[in-house]
């Protein structure tokens, strides 16, 4: 633990010393910089603790300043209340487009200090494993594979997984991080035991030349073998934004890779091409925690138009943080991803959302919901959404205004039935967020949306 320690403090420690940043106040910056290196260290060495020493969690979290990290934690999540609306709310973007789905992910998601300690994770973006992430109902991963000389390679370049810097600067920060297979295959893993789940890979990818290439290639295809759905053919294929995560499984698939197109043999042939999300990607400033704004490229109640003058939901959006200390000395602080920031993310159709440190009890779970309100669903087989824009269960056959939407996405509301469109349920926060202002213009505190419990499960009525 000792040695653990003198290392992170060599590591870290010239981060937190003056140095040129990009906020306002170079001296709050570099106090929170400072902040950073204090946090991060604490949070290294109670990852060391779990994964080095006879301590238990409980023990390991002692460590003051340090996350509460515990196998108990993560295993009381998969039996919470919330984990079991958010995979309620996810199940009803299934047969969305991926430029409306939504997708809960993670930044940097290999860079976690569950892993065995290397100069990069010392300063990680994660605590958790990537296991253990995805057991938080993540479905977005981001994985950076460097062409680097590998102990497990015998010395030979080999796609490894590291937070460093690209090609062009010697992939500096990588030493002796593990094999991307070896990461892909722990994603494999969890995805053949839980075989409807589908997961978005991020790959980023800095593999240098056609070798590089060609061995990323083989690793992607030898982890993730007939869970991939693959580009048909050997051409820089764009990601599909009219791909359905139903449409994955349909396939016999769980797992959508994208990256940036390269001719080394095979990689075309394993990732699509994710100039979409390179183009659309941006910082949580500018979503509001008023609750009422968005990006400032969109107001919840200005028309649909985003970057460039494109609709914002033909767009694949990823929003993310950078929580590392690194960053925070070099750059200035982040703007961080709070839980309000998250709920405005959620409210804007923000596909993809990038957190780090993300743990169980993390408020920006909950932030994500948008659904179903809480201690609900309850008793009866109808689903509807009041006054505060959440659902609740209740019995079917009871006469109320309805939910009507129109196959352009106009939301209206209804008595009996709808005259206007169809009666539809709200698939995304966004909708949900019409779907209450069209209940507001109507005067109405309640509607019925179409969703119904059939054989244990809440099955949306209409077509997308």
């Amino acid at each position: 633990m000792l040695v653990r320690l003198a290392l992170a403090a060599a590591l870290l420690l010239p981060a937190a010393l003056p140095l040129a940043t990009a906020g306002a106040d170079p001296v709050a910056d570099r106090v929170a910089g400072a902040a950073r290196v204090v946090e991060q260290g604490a949070a290294g060495l109670a990852a060391a603790c779990r994964r080095d020493t006879p301590a238990d969690d409980a023990q390991c979290a002692a460590v003051p300043l340090s996350p509460a990290v515990s196998e108990q934690a993560v295993a009381g999540y998969e039996q919470s209340a919330l984990h079991r609306t958010l995979a309620l709310q996810q199940a009803l973007g299934d047969d969305l487009p991926l430029r409306f789905a939504p997708w809960i992910g993670t930044h940097n998601s290999f860079n976690a200090s569950a892993q065995a300690a290397t100069p990069s994770q010392l300063d990680a973006n994660q605590q958790l494993a990537l296991t253990d992430q995805l057991r938080l109902d993540v479905r977005s991963l981001e994985l950076d594979a460097h062409w680097f000389p590998s102990l497990a390679a015998h010395g030979a370049p080999a796609p490894v997984l590291c937070h460093a810097r690209g090609a062009d600067e010697g992939h500096a920060g990588c030493t002796t991080e593990r094999l991307l297979v070896d990461g892909l295959t722990e994603v494999a893993r969890w995805l053949r035991a839980h075989p409807r789940e589908v997961v978005l890979l991020y790959l980023e990818d800095h593999l240098e030349a056609d070798d590089g290439y060609a061995a990323g290639a083989r690793a992607v295809t030898a982890a993730l073998g007939d869970l991939l759905y693959a580009p048909r053919g050997t051409a820089c294929t764009p990601l599909p934004l009219d791909l359905t995560r139903s449409a994955v499984r349909a396939a016999g698939k769980q797992v959508v890779v994208m990256s940036s197109c390269h001719s080394g043999a095979g990689w075309n042939g394993v990732v699509f091409d994710d100039g979409e999300r390179s183009r659309n990607e941006v910082g949580p400033a500018g979503y509001g925690e008023d609750g009422r704004s968005c990006d400032p490229r969109r107001a919840p109640t200005a028309p649909d138009v985003g970057a460039g003058g494109q609709p914002f939901d033909r767009s694949l959006v990823r929003v993310f943080e950078d929580s590392t200390a690194l960053s925070a000395n070099l750059d200035g602080p982040a703007e961080a991803l709070t839980p309000a920031r998250v709920a405005a993310l959620t409210r804007c159709a923000v596909d993809i959302t990038g957190f780090d440190q993300l743990l169980p009890g993390d408020g920006r779970l909950a932030a994500l919901v948008w659904t179903w309100a809480e201690g609900q669903p309850g008793a009866g087989g109808c689903a509807v959404q009041g006054r505060s824009g959440r659902w609740s269960s209740a019995p079917c056959g009871s006469t109320r205004a309805v939910a009507c939407r129109t196959a352009a996405g106009a939301w209206s509301v209804a008595e009996g039935r709808c005259r206007t469109g169809a009666f539809a349920v709200p698939r995304y926060g966004w909708e949900g967020v019409q779907l209450a202002a069209a209940m507001a213009a109507a005067g109405v505190t309640e509607v019925a949306v179409a969703l119904r419990l059939q054989g244990g499960r809440w099955v949306p009525l209409d077509r997308r």
